[in-house]
């Protein structure tokens, strides 16, 4: 495998993580839930909490003003998350 692809399967896993993770601390039980009160379309949701998405800029934007977080604090998210991936 490519580094590259190396590198963008751990990072869809690790940004996958972080919006179920942020999805639950909402109280939604399910990705279903999630997309259907924020209008997004269920199966774009749900391959974004499997890491299967190739998400845009736009998509990254929409998901972090619904959390009302800030690119600043979603990369400490990311950071964090990796000192806890082994």
């Amino acid at each position: 495998m490519k580094e590259e692809e190396i590198l963008l399967q751990q990072f869809g896993t690790r940004v996958a993580r972080i919006f179920k993770d942020l999805r639950k601390q909402k109280g939604l039980p399910s990705y279903e839930s999630f997309a259907f009160v924020h209008d997004i379309p269920r199966a774009q949701y749900w391959r974004v909490e499997d890491g299967k998405s190739n998400l845009t800029l736009r998509t990254i934007a929409k998901l972090l003003a619904i959390h009302n977080l800030t690119i600043d604090e979603f990369a400490g998210l990311l950071a964090n998350d990796q000192e806890q991936t082994p």
